[in-house]
């Protein structure tokens, strides 16, 4: 174990920190998660959990340092502070590792139902070696996807979608298109080129339902830069289709040019009229993918 791995498994968690752990462990719903494996908590706070707090710390070196932006914080009491303060950077560590973390659990669930032989190799204070030697999301990813290969059928790529997946339907200008994605397949892969969740089936159920959309912002070269969803909502008693979510790689904000392009073309990209009734379902009340 190198001398920074073990500096981040020998790391010690403040009282605040402690609130924030259980914070994120909370809006990840790990508890439930024992009925898998009794230790599957312990194992989400002893990897994802300890590198939140390590993200934190960062967040808070770039803030002294000026580099950062304080997270806004109401001004309340001090544990309804300290609670909005943890909501606040859980939900942006969620918004920028999405995609991983639901990999990485995955990877977790599998191996408390299994068993998995690496799980009884721990350090002194029991805790899995494999999960401490990873210093950052990405590795812990890369643990993942190391033991899953193999167990799940091969991902679709862009290379494999045809125009059954997808359908050409504006140029916006400066180069960029729009693309509407029509499949499962479709979103699997913008979910790996845009690392965020799309895919996975979290949207599958809403393709083909009047009113939704996944629409694919993308360049010259094909490369994406953003992903639009769009849902039913009564707009004073009128079925109007909207745009629900925008978002860059990652569930980043968009480049502001692109949103701009993109509305501009608002009118050639969203249908016409929605039927006066649906059998959509209800859309999910979610900032990001």
């Amino acid at each position: 174990m190198s001398t920074a791995d073990q500096g981040v498994s020998a790391m010690k968690y403040t009282d605040d920190e402690k609130i924030g752990l259980k914070v994120l462990l909370r809006e990840l719903d790990a508890e439930p998660m024992r009925m898998v494996n009794r230790t599957v908590p312990e194992l989400i706070s002893e990897s994802v959990g300890r590198l939140f707090v390590k993200w934190s710390r960062q967040v808070d070196r770039d803030i002294a340092a000026g580099n950062g932006a304080p997270l806004p914080c109401r001004d309340l009491g001090r544990f309804e502070d300290i609670m909005q303060r943890w909501l606040l950077r859980t939900d942006a560590f969620l918004g920028q590792y999405q995609y991983e973390l639901v990999e990485i659990i995955d990877w977790l669930l599998l191996a408390g139902a299994e068993h998995h032989a690496w799980l009884l190799r721990v350090d002194d204070q029991g805790r899995p070696l494999k999960l401490m030697k990873c210093g950052t999301v990405e590795a812990l990813y890369n643990e993942s996807q190391k033991a899953m290969r193999g167990r799940h059928s091969p991902r679709k790529t862009l290379k494999d979608l045809t125009r059954a997946d997808e359908r050409h339907v504006v140029d916006l200008g400066a180069g960029y298109t729009v693309v509407e994605l029509l499949t499962p397949d479709a979103l699997d892969v913008e979910s790996a080129r845009m690392r965020h969740c799309i895919g996975h089936g979290a949207y599958d159920a809403n393709l083909g339902h009047p009113g939704f959309h996944f629409y694919s912002i993308r360049d010259a070269d094909g490369q994406p830069w953003a992903t639009v969803a769009t849902s039913p909502r009564l707009v004073d008693d009128v079925p109007t289709v909207v745009v629900r979510q925008f978002q860059g790689p990652r569930n980043s904000v968009p480049e502001p040019h692109i949103v701009e392009l993109f509305n501009n073309a608002l009118d050639d990209i969203l249908p016409d009229e929605m039927p006066s009734t649906t059998s959509a379902p209800s859309a999910r009340s979610v900032g990001r993918f």
